[in-house]
Parts: C-alpha cells; sequence; structure tokens
C-alpha cells in the first residue's frame, strides 16, 4: 500500500434553500499511504460549481485527517482514523487490483457506510 494514492468517486454536498437556490461544490475524498504505516484523508474540489460561501472551497481542499493503516488478522486493509471515530475496513477488488472496497464505521455515531476507491497513482 505505501506510496500509493486513492480517489473516490465524485461526490457532492448540495443544499437547495428558501427561494429554490441551489448551492454545492462537487469534490473527491482521497487516500494516500505514506511511509510508517501513515494514511491521510483529503478532500479536493473537482468543481466548485455553485458554492453557498466561498470559504467552503478552501476549506474542503486544506482538509486532512491522519491516521494509521494495518492489515487485520483477516489480512483486510484497515485504515484508522481516531481522531475522527472512523474506521475503514478494507480489501482489493478481487476482479481489479486498482480498485479498494471499505466499510467505514463512525464509532462515535454508531453509523457505517461503504465507499470504493480507485488507484490515482503512485507517490514518488
Amino acid at each position: 500500500m505505501k506510496n500509493k494514492k486513492y480517489l473516490s468517486g465524485l461526490i457532492t454536498d448540495a443544499h437547495l434553500h428558501a427561494g429554490n437556490n441551489l448551492f454545492g461544490l462537487i469534490y473527491q475524498n482521497c487516500l494516500s499511504f505514506l511511509d510508517n504505516n501513515v494514511v491521510e484523508f483529503t478532500r479536493i474540489v473537482i468543481d466548485p460549481c455553485r458554492p453557498m460561501d466561498e470559504s467552503d472551497i478552501d476549506f474542503l481542499n486544506n482538509y486532512k485527517i491522519v491516521g494509521e493503516y494495518y492489515y487485520d488478522k483477516n489480512d483486510y486493509l484497515i485504515c484508522d482514523f481516531k481522531s475522527n471515530y472512523w474506521k475503514f475496513t478494507g480489501m482489493k477488488s478481487p476482479n481489479n487490483n486498482d480498485y479498494l472496497v471499505f466499510s467505514v464505521f463512525d464509532n462515535r455515531l454508531g453509523k457505517s457506510w461503504s465507499e470504493v476507491y480507485k488507484l490515482e497513482y503512485i507517490i514518488s
């Protein structure tokens, strides 16, 4: 995993407000696997289309959570972001090694969801 960067599909956080004003940004989540089992979760704005506030663009582009990654006894890839209470449990797709499939659990909220990431490039 070391020295690889993976991107999620496109995501938006769109809101329809009074007066039928639609606001939103299009972005991607990014997982970067670094030395010493460090994993960084960041976000990249792809299209600011119509932000509610211009500062939202900078907030997303500067978003970063640092965690650790390791393999558990079942050989699943674990990305543990303790500061956010998030734990990603995943594996490479058996059909395409460029894909990482995760079940994400937020321990604080007791909620889970699924995410998939595609290998973007090798970090040099």
